[in-house]
């Protein structure tokens, strides 16, 4: 009996942490949806609004920001096929993105685009991903996933 009690116990525990970090989540959901981060140029502003002005936006910049972590390039049609969007839309968001001079975009010998991050890109996401682990640090997620990860551990060896 005592032996359920604990794991009923655990459980519970389990849940509760759970709860506290779907919670404190949504905090940091919140504050990226509401442009919590404070940017101090005026370009990084720009690209913060932009890639906060609509879901696509923020897609098309991510894809483009981890093709060039991964250095490679990324094609219209490939961002057309990740995207789920018009050809169209795309060619908006790249003549948006490189007239502010945020993407580079080549053209091998048969005419074919590639698209990879310039620099202020890259930095831009560095300083938002900074933001955003100060903002995980301060909440304490790390330490909720921890225990989270450590009690189902627990549970899973008890059963």
């Amino acid at each position: 009996m005592k032996f359920e009690t604990n794991i009923q116990g655990m459980k519970d525990t389990l849940e509760y942490y759970k709860r506290e970090w779907t919670k404190k989540n949504l905090e940091v959901e919140i504050k990226i949806a509401e442009g919590g981060r404070i940017t101090f140029s005026t370009e990084e502003r720009q690209i913060k609004e932009y890639s906060l002005s609509s879901t696509n936006r923020r897609r098309f910049l991510m894809y483009i920001i981890r093709a060039t972590y991964e250095d490679t390039h990324l094609t219209v049609s490939q961002l057309v096929k990740l995207l789920g969007c018009s050809r169209q839309a795309i060619e908006t968001m790249i003549k948006e993105c490189n007239e502010a001079k945020w993407i580079k975009v080549d053209r091998n010998e048969k005419g074919l685009r590639s698209l990879t991050a310039n620099k202020i890109l890259i930095n831009s996401y560095e300083n938002y991903t900074d933001w955003l682990w100060s903002v995980y640090d301060k909440l304490e997620l790390r330490n909720l996933s921890i225990h989270i990860s450590q009690m189902q551990s627990d549970l899973d060896k008890s059963v």
